[in-house]
């Protein structure tokens, strides 16, 4: 049987502002319905079935209503591939089960209806780019028909496939073709170590006794390859690598030899920090799924960010999602269980607004940026408000160079008691002898080689099974069992299922017991026909894995069973020294956990710093701006992409669930203004209700190519600078680092690898030094390497795409009392406004106008901490009244932002410009360190006492909503308003 409802009539018209690549082709769209196909049902259920649908919606039409009374000579229809995650179905098969008949099953897809002209039938292709993912999804089109026939029910059909013994007895060409075939994701020098390991003559023993072949099984090569993988093994961070650098105008850090860029910039940073300066409030650091830290007497904090980039190129939305309910597993996981309260995403986007001509020059295999942000945005909104997690901080930034690859990071804030029953919730407690349980989704194809395709370049033959979609319903009330069991003392450690599947979660907690057995006929699986490999490997999403002793096994599964999350006994931890996979008494499969986690060699690389590069873009295409005055130039800069508002996507996120959320992403009073960090209450989760946390973070991709050094300290102090600007206390500040870099190995196709790797070193040496003097450790952290396209342009021709060198540093920090909190808006009229920041304005060091200066600002960072700690200071007397710092735009577009809220203006005398200053780069150096801050006028002595060589007074707040700058051009605020709120003036 099959439904269609449509909303209601006045819903009908969507309007062509949704699609403005529809109204520049000349297609007419006139809305969709939603279409449920239903199988196994009864005639007699038929009217149930009908009543219990509609019910969801306030008014119902059929599709033939519509299509018979409109001008529609189109219509596309929709529906998901075989084995594709189907969340609508998902819930509407739950309702139905539960009302009409267990039996029921059901799949859905959407109507598009059109009206096309004759003469542009050649267009009809283009749908498919707009309204649907051929990775995922099937479309068909209907010209002139009236009655649309129902599409196949997907069904999955695959042939079981036995464990394949597979010879490694090859070439060395061999052996890279079978790596690549098989996407392994492994290098020539690791396929060679593999066969000498299994050519070992103990190893060829051991695996005689056990009833296995020489050669490894393919479940075994498939576990190396997700274990060993650049996402999971983290290689380059841990290769030995030779450094060497041209001489030149940049920061010198000296040629040198160094061993890891993990243990000896970050977790070294991170070590004497906190021994050198007491930092007893960190917890757990590098050891779990997520970092913790102590800022609260009850209750301990999490941190953990994720990417998910390949997967969003390939379907944005169900990317964005699974990277959301992923991170939110990683929250799960830590400790023995903490529970997600805020999320966080920064996402990087190629420009939304491409010219026809730019879009005509785009790859083949390559979606329009603007497709691929609201697919993304699509995801992450339904990953948090469905699963009733706040979104609360985050950024989007746009850069030529994402649009061969996007970048999706997505972050959570966990909450979990210090102690349950006497014992540290941080500690993972299983010892051999406890039941392996898996509760939440059932394993399928999607998710397959995970690991490995993120491990890779982005290319033409991007695998299908690779893209999974998230089920926030399913993970919801997987969250809701595991607080619970975890309340009541069900079991003593936890993971989440992700990167590598059971293969990794069971693999790392094995690493504790040493040794773990599992039976793959007791998988739970969402259809038959799945091979072994693809048991272990799959990484479909909602699962996570339990240890649970055997005296607590029954009133698990119990509380299991009642919360409905699907629970599973699969294998037990045991001390032999191995992973071993079974299907029944058979043993498939046997891997020494010393081979999987330690014997790896590290990588030997070498580096070599060029210097500054000028920035690219993929379609070498720029353009010019010609101002005949300031005013123009500064409406002109408040509209840029990367300044101007996002509240239009910002406000579909839900920041009020929970009710904890002190500091949103926007202030709204008269008009909306941008905030600097998020504030989230500790007394709605258990902690004390005078205080709070912050959470920020810091981007600045747009200064790579000039030198990551410089980017590095630029976008640490940027999370720091928002923190303290929102009230955090500089010494209770942690920070979580998550790299995403184009290939930095080179090769025949890569052949600048050298410099890139050089500057993944230069930042990692920026990141030590800027841990050090801002005493900040880090907590956390991701690497996501070979974030490139490689394909070919319109014209057949090949081409790659790599993104800049990107760090997104996210902060988390302890506002000491609730009192402390600042947002960035100016409060009252008289407040006197002041520039707080280095006072140098003789170079132009800005690149929202400029983008072709290769000069970057000297930055003292012992003299900024010694600012932030005043400021704090400053903060816990009351005396100022708004903070905002000065970033992308300097320092016009952040007193700009200020006046917004309120509606409030300044007057910039002529007097605030020394006579040896240079105007533009007053109004918009993008100095780190720097804040635009307004205070009381009987602060003014103490504040310019302490702060009299580092700031700068610009004016008073005023009633007259309007910003004259000293040559007396006069900015109106309504009319910057409507430019930063992209409607035109």
């Amino acid at each position: 049987m099959r439904i269609d409802i449509i909303p209601r009539k006045n819903e009908l018209r969507t309007s062509l502002n949704d699609f403005p690549k529809l109204k520049e082709l000349g297609i007419e769209y006139y809305g969709k319905a939603s279409s449920y196909f239903i199988e196994n049902n009864e005639e007699s259920e038929t009217s149930q079935i009908l009543e219990t649908l509609f019910s969801k919606v306030d008014q119902k039409l059929l599709t033939p209503n519509l299509i018979e009374s409109s001008k529609i000579n189109t219509t596309l229809q929709v529906s998901f591939k075989p084995g594709v995650t189907d969340n609508s179905a998902r819930s509407t098969s739950y309702i139905l089960q539960k009302k009409c008949n267990p039996k029921i099953k059901v799949a859905t897809g959407n109507l598009f209806f059109f009206y096309i002209p004759e003469e542009n039938k050649d267009l009809l292709l283009r749908l498919k780019d707009l309204f649907y993912n051929d990775l995922i999804q099937k479309g068909e089109v209907f010209v002139n028909e009236t009655q649309i026939p129902e599409p196949k029910f997907p069904q999955v059909k695959l042939e079981l496939q036995d464990p394949e013994c597979i010879s490694l007895d090859l070439s060395n060409r061999e052996l890279e073709k079978l790596s690549k075939e098989r996407l392994l994701a492994l290098s020539l020098e690791e396929m060679l170590f593999i066969k000498e390991y299994y050519n070992n003559e103990q190893v060829i023993f051991d695996r005689k006794n056990k009833g296995l072949p020489k050669w490894p099984v393919d479940i075994e090569l498939e576990i190396l390859a997700q274990t060993w993988s650049e996402h999971c093994k983290h290689k380059i961070f841990s290769a030995h690598i030779n450094y060497t650098e041209e001489s030149g105008n940049f920061k010198k850090i000296g040629s040198h030899k160094l061993e890891s860029i993990f243990k000896t910039h970050i977790k070294n940073s991170t070590e004497i920090i906190k021994k050198e300066f007491n930092k007893d409030w960190l917890i757990s650091v590098f050891t779990d799924n997520a970092g913790i830290v102590r800022f609260d007497d009850n209750i301990d904090y999490c941190l953990k960010v994720e990417t998910h980039n390949s997967p969003s190129a390939l379907d944005p939305y169900g990317g964005a999602l699974t990277g959301i309910l992923g991170v939110n597993r990683d929250i799960l996981g830590c400790g023995i269980g903490a529970k997600p309260v805020a999320n966080t995403n920064v996402l990087c986007f190629g420009p939304p607004n491409y010219s026809k001509e730019i879009l005509s020059k785009l790859p083949k295999k390559l979606k329009d940026p603007s497709q691929i942000m609201k697919g993304v945005h699509r995801g992450i909104e339904d990953g948090g408000n469905k699963s009733g997690i706040p979104t609360v901080n985050g950024a989007i930034t746009f850069n030529d160079n994402y649009a061969g690859k996007p970048l999706v990071y997505c972050g959570t804030v966990g909450v979990m008691p210090q102690t349950l029953n006497g014992i540290p919730t941080y500690k993972k407690n299983h010892e051999a002898g406890d039941l392996i349980v898996i509760c939440g989704g059932s394993v399928g194809a999607d998710g397959i080689h995970g690991a490995t395709f993120s491990s890779m370049e982005l290319d033409d033959n991007a695998p299908s099974t690779a893209v999974q979609i998230g089920d926030p319903f399913t993970q919801k009330k997987l969250t809701d069992f595991l607080l619970e069991a975890r309340d009541l003392g069900l079991y003593n450690s936890i993971t989440d299922n992700g990167a590598g599947g059971l293969s990794s979660s069971v693999g790392e907690m094995a690493e504790k017991t040493n040794g773990a057995s599992i039976d793959i006929n007791k998988v739970p699986l969402k259809y038959k026909g799945l091979s072994p490999y693809e048991i272990v490997i799959s990484e479909s999403q909602e699962r996570m894995t339990f240890s649970v002793p055997k005296n607590r096994l029954e009133d698990f599964l119990q509380l299991a069973e009642k919360r409905e999350v699907n629970p599973a006994v699969i294998g037990e931890f045991h001390d032999k020294g191995s992973f071993d996979i079974y299907s029944g008494e058979k043993l498939l499969a046997s891997l020494s956990l010393k081979l999987m986690h330690e014997d790896l060699p590290p990588m030997q690389l070498n580096a070599h710093f060029e210097g500054p590069k000028e920035f690219l873009p993929w379609h070498r295409e720029k353009t010019q701006n010609n101002f005949e005055n300031y005013s123009e130039k500064i409406h002109h800069l408040m509209s840029l992409d990367n300044i101007r508002s996002k509240r239009d996507l910002v406000s579909q996120y839900d920041q009020e669930v929970k009710a904890a959320t002190i500091i949103k992403p926007f202030i709204q009073k008269n008009n909306f203004g941008p905030s600097d960090a998020a504030v989230i209450w500790s007394g709605a989760h258990g902690g004390n209700p005078d205080s709070a946390i912050c959470i920020s973070s810091g981007l600045t991709p747009q200064i790579s190519h000039i030198d990551t050094y410089k980017m590095t300290e630029f976008s640490i102090d940027e999370a720091f600078r928002n923190a303290i600007a929102s009230g955090a206390n500089p010494h209770f500040i942690a920070l979580c680092d998550n790299y995403c870099w184009p290939d930095p190995i080179k090769s025949e196709k890569n052949p600048d690898g050298n410099h890139k790797l050089a500057q993944l070193v230069r930042s990692g040496q920026a990141l030590y030094d800027m841990a050090l003097s801002y005493k900040a450790p880090f907590i956390s952290g991701k690497d996501s390497m070979k974030n490139d396209f490689i394909g070919e342009n319109p014209d057949g021709e090949n081409c790659k795409i790599s993104v800049p060198p990107t760090l997104l540093i996210t902060s988390i920090g302890k506002v000491d009392h609730l009192q402390d909190i600042r947002t960035t808006d100016f409060k009252n009229q008289g407040d006197l406004v002041y520039f707080l920041g280095d006072q140098s304005f003789n170079q132009e060091y800005y690149h929202s106008l400029n983008t072709d200066s290769l000069e970057l600002p000297l930055f003292d960072r012992e003299k900024t901490f010694a600012r932030y700690e005043n400021i704090h200071k400053f903060i816990q007397k009351g005396y100022f009244n708004s903070l905002h710092d000065v970033s992308d735009g300097g320092l016009i577009a952040a007193l700009i932002e200020s006046c917004f809220p309120n509606n409030f203006g300044i007057n910039l005398d002529k007097r605030v410009i020394k006579d040896n200053e240079n105007f533009d780069a007053f109004l918009f150096n993008e100095v780190p360190g720097s804040f635009i801050i307004s205070i009381r006028p009987e602060h003014k002595e103490e504040f310019e006492s302490v702060f009299k060589n580092e700031s700068r007074f610009l004016g008073e707040v005023e009633s007259i909503p309007s910003i004259k700058l000293p040559n007396k051009e006069v900015l109106e605020i309504e009319t910057l308003y409507k430019k930063w709120s992209h409607y035109e003036a």
